[in-house]
């Protein structure tokens, strides 16, 4: 059977289709909007922009359900209508006007499908799993594939380069007020304090991005950009100074940001900073991105538990 999950994140709403068999899902399809909720917030509201963007983009992935009959559909929103004052008036709309009943979701339960989805059909182990996204940053802890901790913490690359950011690539000064604001949040989380790993699993858009523009800076295959290669922790820092628009960065290494960060051009460097700083706080030393998140958390956690 077809199961359709509709993803309202702080940076892109996807359509993503699946093929359910023997107890598996497969991805089929996938559609996405850039639409930058996150973006859209004046005084805690999502604005205008932002509504009319999102009502049009879940129209679309309506019309696109109905011409092939797919009547199984879950949608679920993230940090961005999670934090929005008017989060039940949009979802009232969205309802209205699209038929779709949105679930959003709280920050721990995203951490525990994100978990779900990247772990699962793996070995037992030990590890972290972080998911950077527009509005917020998960980070779960586990030993032997069970949770030990799982955090939201209230940053992501969309929310910190609006607030930092005067133009698409950050300057160095700009990067520094990033760094600080990311390191007190996280130096903050008690849950998170003296542990270590020298391994973290980076899922989700900007851990996508990074793999992609590592590959592009390092000469990496591109295998890469589905993951399971490790990405040296310590040419972060180097990945990201490179390409601050005060150091103005040379038109090969632009390319390669080009090439690799099309639809991301202004929360790659914020959310790179981020990623940093974790890694740092961890001390780890090797990163690997995964393919797998919470949609496929979604679907081994609810609709194939």
């Amino acid at each position: 059977m077809f199961h359709a999950l509709i993803d309202i994140g702080s940076n892109t709403v996807r359509l993503a289709l699946y093929q359910i068999k023997g107890g598996e899902a497969e991805m089929v399809l996938k559609k996405k909007h850039a639409l930058g909720l996150a973006a859209c917030m004046d005084d805690g509201r999502i604005n205008l922009v932002g509504v009319s963007g999102l009502l049009v983009a879940l129209g679309q992935y309506r019309r696109f359900l109905d011409s092939f009959s797919i009547t199984r559909v879950d949608a679920f929103a993230t940090a961005a209508l999670r934090k929005a004052e008017n989060r039940e008036e949009i979802l009232r709309r969205i309802k209205e006007e699209t038929g779709f009943d949105v679930r959003v979701l709280t920050g721990e339960e995203e951490a525990v499908y994100d978990f779900i989805g990247t772990t699962h059909g793996r070995g037992s182990g030990d590890g972290v799993l972080i998911d950077v996204g527009g509005a917020s940053t998960e980070v779960v802890v586990f030993y032997d594939n069970v949770i030990a901790h799982k955090v939201s913490l209230p940053m992501g690359s969309l929310s910190l380069h609006r607030q930092f950011c005067g133009d698409i690539l950050p300057s160095t000064a700009e990067l520094g007020e990033i760094v600080r604001e990311a390191k007190g949040i996280i130096e903050g989380e008690a849950a998170l304090s003296h542990l270590h790993s020298k391994e973290i699993i980076g899922i989700g858009g900007t851990m996508k991005g990074t793999a992609a523009l590592y590959n592009q800076l390092y000469g990496q295959p591109e295998r890469n950009d589905s993951g399971g290669v490790p990405l040296e922790v310590g040419r972060l820092p180097g990945m990201i100074t490179g390409l601050l628009r005060d150091r103005a960065p040379g038109e090969d290494d632009l390319a390669k940001f080009f090439r690799a960060a099309a639809d991301r051009l202004h929360t790659l460097l914020p959310g790179l900073a981020i990623v940093e700083v974790i890694t740092g706080h961890f001390e780890a030393e090797t990163l690997i991105y995964s393919d797998s998140g919470v949609r496929e958390g979604f679907i081994y956690g609810e609709i194939l538990k």
